[in-house]
């Protein structure tokens, strides 16, 4: 059965159109660390690139970035994600990479380049929040002859 397309997966296969991803590459490359080790590949620069501005315009935290990884199927399209073959980001590697692009001062340059690509197509992001919702689990009896939560009339 085909997958429905979500407006998320739409919104971010426009972005994927109209944003210059490679001109980004190319700003922060110099500054990204090769890879190490062999046989442990690096995190694909483009997948932190994409996960900074979603961190930004959805006002995540580095551990909602990573969930949203994890849980997206949208997410995972938008970055080009090859099961098996890179590392996912983790919360860490998220947070390493935003101390990376403050240390060389590239936000700036990196978000004017997104927001003019943006206006040209006449997009216009407003930063969001996704704020997690909050279970409290009720009392498991309430006063029978007040029925009422109000404090001052139990007394």
């Amino acid at each position: 059965m085909p997958r429905k397309i979500t407006d998320r997966q739409r919104f971010l296969e426009l972005l994927n159109w109209v944003i210059p991803w490679e001109k980004l590459v190319g700003i922060v490359e110099p500054f990204y660390p090769r890879e190490e080790e062999p046989d442990k590949p690096a995190i694909p620069l483009i997948w932190m690139l994409k996960l900074y501005f979603l961190q930004m315009w959805f006002g995540l935290t580095d551990g909602q970035t990573e969930d949203m990884l994890l849980d997206s199927f949208a997410v995972q399209r938008f970055l080009g994600v090859d099961w098996g073959r890179h590392p996912l980001p983790n919360e860490t590697a998220i947070l390493e990479f935003r101390r990376l692009i403050d240390r060389h001062r590239l936000r700036p340059k990196l978000s004017q380049l997104v927001g003019e690509s943006l206006e040209r197509a006449g997009i216009r992001i407003s930063p969001g929040k996704i704020v997690d919702a909050l279970i409290i689990k009720p009392p498991d009896s309430l006063d029978k002859a007040s029925d009422s939560l109000d404090p001052k009339q139990e007394d």
